[in-house]
């Protein structure tokens, strides 16, 4: 998962003017912790204009997904990669 991430480009426009809107709310907030029940080391949260990351506290540069025309969205990318973890729905 953590290649995902990595792997995504800087957003080129670092200014966030407005929020999502609550029906776009972020589709994913993850959490990256060293061990069980400590403090998120990393936090990673997928929103309508980008990914958003934390690393100790500290916000990094957005990052952008720049999916090409017949390759999986990163949210698919995600989803695919949590839906072992996932309750299932129905």
């Amino acid at each position: 998962m953590a290649a995902l991430f990595e792997a995504l480009p800087t957003a080129p426009n670092q200014n966030i003017i407005a929020p999502c809107p609550s029906s776009m709310a972020p589709a994913y907030e993850l959490d990256f912790q060293d061990a069980k029940n400590t403090t998120p080391v990393t936090e990673v949260s997928i929103q309508c204009f980008g990914v958003m990351v934390t690393v100790h506290g500290y916000n990094e540069p957005i990052l952008s997904d720049p999916t090409s025309p017949g390759k999986p969205s990163l949210l698919s990318s995600v989803s695919s990669l949590l839906s072992p973890w996932m309750p299932n729905a129905g």
